[in-house]
């Protein structure tokens, strides 16, 4: 602010000042000589008393970009063993100017998803865009396991600003219950009066498809 010819402030008149930054940028502080002077009024804007010329600059920077990152599973619960798992990763550039270029994207459990699927790296996402893919991996476990896996999307603004955006997804393992079947064979199947000996065969068949099974007790009605 400085008492310019044609158009000065009057002796101990209060100037009011406003920064205004430039779209993708925003005002970070006030420097100068008489910086130690401004009184911050709240509502964005500084006021100072003209008592004399006064030096004052105003610094702006330039606003980060920002960016999201959601990863779905589909589906998200299986019944042991396991089967396979659609995963789509949507990352979105929430700025309001800077485009994105997305270097990289790495899942916690699968690594770089680079050609993985339909995922391929580098991506420019304009402002207020997505950029959208996907992979299948085989999700195996015993009942009650989970598989809990993190992508990170890394890239850069207009500016060389480092961006970051992670998100989880998480896959659970269901119990299917054990089944078993008891076959009974009688060698011979009749014998005639008084009775003789008859040979009996027991066979248990284990018809679960991953558990294993312990046989506690066979017993018989009659023997």
């Amino acid at each position: 602010v400085q008492n310019t010819p044609g158009n000065p402030y009057l002796y101990n008149q209060v100037a009011t000042l406003r920064p205004v930054a430039a779209s993708g940028w925003r005002f970070r502080d006030w420097s100068g000589r008489d910086a130690s002077q401004l009184v911050n009024n709240g509502d964005g804007t500084w006021s100072i008393t003209m008592d004399e010329n006064k030096a004052l600059t105003a610094t702006f920077s330039d606003e980060p970009a920002s960016m999201t990152l959601d990863k779905i599973a589909n589906p998200t619960q299986l019944l042991e063993p396991g089967g396979r798992v659609d995963f789509t990763v949507r990352v979105t550039n929430t700025s309001t100017d800077d485009a994105i270029t997305v270097n990289s994207m790495v899942d916690s459990i699968y690594g770089d998803l680079d050609n993985l699927g339909d995922c391929d790296v580098p991506q420019v996402i304009p402002p207020g865009s997505s950029y959208t893919c996907g992979f299948d991996a085989n999700v195996v476990g015993n009942a009650g396991a989970s598989e809990v896996n993190t992508i990170t999307a890394t890239g850069v603004d207009d500016t060389g600003n480092t961006v970051r955006a992670s998100d989880s997804a998480t896959v659970i393992i269901g119990d299917v219950a054990a089944t078993i079947q008891v076959s009974k064979t009688a060698n011979p199947a009749s014998v005639a009066e008084p009775g003789a000996t008859v040979s009996f065969k027991v066979k248990v068949t284990n018809n679960s498809a991953v558990d294993s099974v312990t046989i506690n007790s066979l017993r018989d009605n009659a023997y």
